[in-house]
């Protein structure tokens, strides 16, 4: 790994505690860990991401993995990754889940199951996750729109590869998900209000079409 910088692993947990446990297993550097405790009260994932963030940047860490607990490490993909932002000079960097894309190193793109960020550039120049999402869809998508709109660099190191579970968390009670199919409706006319389109059809530069407010800017 490059450098001495130090590296915080955030981690929000639910339900999967013996998942979180498995992924734990396969970390292979050294970190301090943020275990954003949702299963006292679900505050959503944009809360329990800012959170994370916070208490990371306030113990004077620059960069955090920031993770599902239903994912795996092949071994040196955290490296990988953790190399790459160093390198780039990017604002977040995500690995080939499940290694279903081709592995031909760093190209752009984002995928937030899984993902390095430089805490202070993403909160600079994109801001916050947006807590109106909740609990969770659609804070992702948010977020790499305003990555774009800020002309920052988000990237996916295709040679790192972690497994992800999916959807361990929101259908481990598949009569009772974490977000029912109303709620996810409603994070998507959200989205459609703020942004102008469904994701990839976004067309406002300004949330909400409001040029009086910047990207970093939500309700």
């Amino acid at each position: 790994m490059v450098g001495t910088v130090k590296l915080a692993i955030v981690v929000p947990v639910l339900t999967q505690f013996q998942m979180f446990t498995e992924m734990m297993a396969t970390v292979d550097v050294e970190h301090r860990l943020y275990v954003i405790e949702s299963y006292r009260e679900n505050n959503g994932v944009s809360w329990a991401w800012n959170t994370g963030m916070d208490r990371a940047l306030a113990d004077g860490y620059e960069y955090a993995l920031i993770c599902n607990d239903d994912i795996w490490f092949e071994p040196g993909a955290i490296g990988k990754m953790y190399n790459t932002i160093i390198k780039t000079g990017a604002v977040l960097v995500s690995p080939n889940q499940n290694g279903n894309l081709p592995q031909d190193g760093v190209v752009p793109g984002a995928d937030f199951f899984c993902f390095m960020v430089d805490i202070k550039q993403l909160l600079e120049k994109c801001g916050r996750f947006d807590h109106n999402f909740w609990p969770a869809y659609f804070e992702d998508n948010d977020m790499h729109w305003r990555i774009n709109l800020a002309g920052a660099t988000a990237l996916m190191n295709r040679d790192a590869i972690v497994y992800h579970h999916g959807s361990a968390t929101q259908n481990a009670i598949p009569a009772f998900p974490v977000t029912p199919p109303e709620q996810f409706l409603n994070n998507m006319r959200y989205y459609v209000e703020k942004w102008g389109g469904e994701p990839g059809k976004e067309c406002f530069e300004h949330p909400y079409n409001n040029p009086a407010l910047g990207i970093k800017d939500f309700r």
